[in-house]
């Protein structure tokens, strides 16, 4: 199994290929038990607040793929799916399907790999700051004993 930097937003755990993961109409994914637990609270988006957004199951597989695949579309090319249809099946998998049929299919892949992409960019940002709250912490106390022996050193000069 693939480094997957995907985290549900409310309990900050990565998402693993074994997790039952919700999204919303409004974009953003959580832990189905995270979710449960927080509309218990709240019929909010935990992220964005929004009051309407209906939510879905979404099958994720965090596997790597060769570069080919990548190129081909990414990790998403009938590997995952979204609330029972995988993206095999929402190509063009018959003869008769139509033009409008070719682009809705496209359009689900690439909103597919947009919403891949804002998941791993949260992931990575939460990281990012997680780094950063380290260093202030390491920095303050850095900063409390150095102004301890600053204020040593000033009671030795008087």
């Amino acid at each position: 199994m693939g480094r997957n930097n995907v985290i549900c937003t409310i309990c900050s755990e990565r998402f693993r290929t074994s997790d039952n993961i919700q999204a919303g109409s409004c974009g953003h994914a959580f832990h189905e038990d995270c979710l449960d637990h927080w509309r218990k609270q709240s019929r909010t988006c935990p992220i964005c607040r929004s009051q309407d957004a209906a939510y879905f199951q979404l099958y994720l597989d965090f596997e790597e793929f060769p570069e080919s695949a990548s190129a081909q579309g990414g990790s998403w090319g009938g590997h995952n799916r979204s609330q029972g249809h995988s993206s095999s099946s929402s190509s063009c998998s018959s003869n008769n399907n139509n033009s409008n049929d070719n682009s809705s299919s496209d359009d689900y892949t690439g909103i597919m790999r947009e919403y891949e992409n804002l998941l791993y960019e949260t992931g990575v940002y939460r990281e990012e700051i997680e780094y950063l709250n380290q260093r202030i912490g390491a920095l303050t106390v850095l900063n409390a004993e150095l102004s301890k022996l600053h204020e040593c050193s000033d009671s030795d000069v008087d």
